[in-house]
């Protein structure tokens, strides 16, 4: 049992490993270097729809401030291959796309970022500042302000095909590892219950499955005072052996009071023991007894005495 729950959340936390790691790779996106993602895409497709929909900084666009006028100066060959569309929020580095693309698309509600000087000077030095780039030099503009002025169209006609969601370079690293952080708690989850159930006492029912049975007590039994002695046990004064059956001696735990019937343990199993000595007060949970089989009495429970306090007789 504990083997293959070990082997079930180690399986189980291979899958979800394999699994976020082939979502990170099959959804199409570029995070960090995005000019130069745009640009190998286009290179491969016909048409790439880039799509802004968190904001993006200059920095999501190259890797290093000093090389953007040659990563914008590379991306020009492929400006007609590709389309931007902005949904919410550019930030600058969504508006170096969107001023870039040869087709502009933008949401009526959107925001326009203003761009920071060195986009500007960049695009300046690459001949690509146009009217869009001089009305967003030193504010933001709204979406719907560059639709009315026929800067950029409606993003509701905007292409669907060969989608591109562009991503801030620390978006996707973020998630990817807060995902991975919860598969590897869900496999600690399991190891902990493994370690749990390998510890748990099983209840033995298969060599003792009854109740201790009791014969009917006699009326001397009920007298005042006296107590009934279970199967097996001898009357006896407190300190002096207890007569019990011959046969293997075993010491265990006691777990439930024997009152006078309960549960001791044997080698992290329950057996249904009872108390063999009426006049000596039962153990508390946690105390060691020794115990014997009461064969010979009717009876399919153990027989329970304090450390050394049996005296053997025969059956």
């Amino acid at each position: 049992m504990g083997r293959s729950v070990f082997v079930t959340a180690l399986l189980l936390g291979s899958l979800a490993s394999l699994s976020l790691a082939g979502c990170a790779a099959s959804s199409a996106g570029c995070s960090g270097d995005g000019l130069d993602c745009l640009a190998r895409l286009a290179g491969e497709r016909s048409h790439v729809a880039a799509q802004v929909q968190e904001r993006l900084q200059v920095d999501d666009l190259v890797n290093d401030r000093g090389d953007l006028k040659d990563r914008m100066t590379a991306f020009g060959p492929h400006r007609e291959a590709v389309s931007v569309n902005i949904a919410g929020a550019s930030g600058a580095g969504g508006t170096v796309l969107l001023i870039l693309a040869d087709q502009r698309y933008v949401d009526r509600e959107s925001t326009i970022t203003k761009l920071d000087q060195d986009a500007y000077k960049a695009l300046g030095d690459v001949h690509a500042c146009d009217e869009l780039c001089e009305r967003v030099r030193d504010k933001d503009v709204s979406g719907e302000n560059l639709i009315s002025a026929g800067l950029a169209k409606d993003a509701a006609g905007a292409p669907h095909g060969s989608v591109v969601d562009m991503r801030p370079a620390d978006g996707v690293a973020g998630w990817l590892l807060a995902a991975l952080f919860a598969a590897l708690l869900a496999l600690l989850a399991l190891l902990v219950l493994l370690v749990r159930r390998s510890g748990t006492p099983r209840l033995a029912t298969a060599a003792h499955p009854g109740p201790v049975p009791y014969p009917r007590t006699s009326a001397v039994s009920r007298e005042p005072g006296r107590r009934t002695a279970p199967p097996g046990a001898a009357t006896s004064r407190p300190g002096l052996p207890v007569a019990v059956p011959s046969g293997p001696m075993r010491t265990a735990i006691v777990r439930t009071e024997l009152r006078p019937q309960g549960y001791v343990e044997i080698d992290h199993c329950l057996y249904r023991a009872a108390w063999a000595d009426p006049d000596a007060s039962p153990p508390a949970p946690g105390d060691p007894v020794d115990v014997v089989d009461g064969a010979g009495q009717g009876s399919d429970s153990l027989l329970a005495v304090r450390r050394g306090g049996a005296e053997r007789r025969t059956p």
